[in-house]
């Protein structure tokens, strides 16, 4: 229930076209191209861009931290729910 929501915020409130759920080491392992690494903390999240081609990580100065974390979307995910069930 709670992954159906986060798809639902992902696709519908922020727009993505595609998402691939796959643990970084697994994303690694197939070789794919360029690519994003999104890790969703408790308190942070942290995105890395990441070239498996060339088997560079990207540098420090690259990775980009949010403090948009869990507990927050927790937060906003109880609210949307709260508010449907309003109507």
């Amino acid at each position: 229930a709670l992954q159906a929501q986060f798809d639902e915020l992902i696709f519908e409130d922020f727009g993505f076209a595609s998402v691939c759920k796959w643990p970084a080491p697994a994303l690694a392992a197939t070789g794919l191209g360029p690519a994003m690494v999104v890790d969703f903390g408790h308190e942070f999240t942290r995105i890395c861009p990441v070239n498996y081609q060339s088997r560079s990580i990207a540098t420090p100065e690259a990775v980009r931290r949010s403090r948009v974390g869990g507990r927050l979307l927790c937060g906003y995910l109880r609210e949307l729910i709260s508010y449907r069930n309003e109507d």
